[in-house]
């Protein structure tokens, strides 16, 4: 009785496994609403009746002539800490909302990774990573970004393969902005030299 138990069982529950398979899946059935947030761009929201997965997406038409992509830093700072969503609200004003925005790079404590450009301005030197970048007429490229940096002394001395914004260790030489905060943090022995941005002296 037991031998013929046994492939009975077995079909029954290859058979339970079929159906139950066929049923999560009829239950799986991803719901896609889509609705307009401003011009030229479309918010799609794609969600599974049980709750597992969200994906959001947002079109966007790069040939809109109101459209702009913008590079934004916390606090406008590479030190500093703040959540996408406060970055959007702070940089919306009248006849500039913010629709659309999400993390752009790793970041180790608080600043970001890789390469960083805002408002045109060289923030942060490149790691040699791949990133993404958006042209004044917003035409997107991907690629693996090299950025060459070379600064010259008044006598004439000119210093290559500059490091911008970047931890200084004992053999390299970095030039740091505003943006990396009120002290460079190094703790490595060298020279810091403060250099007036109105003219050339040291």
């Amino acid at each position: 009785m037991k031998n013929k138990l046994r492939p009975f069982l077995f079909k029954f529950i290859q058979c339970f496994l079929v159906v139950l398979s066929i049923f999560n899946l009829a239950q799986a059935e991803r719901k896609v609403t889509e609705k307009s947030v401003g011009p030229g761009c479309t918010f799609i929201e794609v969600f599974d009746p049980d709750q597992r997965l969200g994906i959001y997406v947002l079109k966007v038409d790069l040939s809109n002539e109101h459209i702009k992509i913008d590079s934004v830093l916390a606090h406008d700072s590479l030190t500093g800490r703040e959540t996408v969503l406060d970055m959007s609200q702070r940089k919306t004003r009248p006849h500039h909302q913010v629709v659309g925005a999400v993390n752009a790079d790793y970041f180790y404590v608080t600043a970001p990774s890789g390469l960083t450009v805002n408002r045109g301005q060289l923030s942060r030197s490149s790691r040699g990573w791949a990133g993404i970048a958006f042209s004044e007429n917003n035409k997107p490229l991907i690629a693996v970004f090299r950025d060459k940096v070379t600064a010259s002394a008044p006598d004439g001395t000119e210093i290559s393969n500059l490091l911008i914004n970047r931890p200084r260790n004992d053999s390299n030489v970095v030039l740091y902005t505003g943006l990396y905060g009120n002290t460079t943090g190094s703790m490595t022995d060298g020279k810091a030299v403060l250099i007036n941005p109105n003219g050339n002296s040291f």
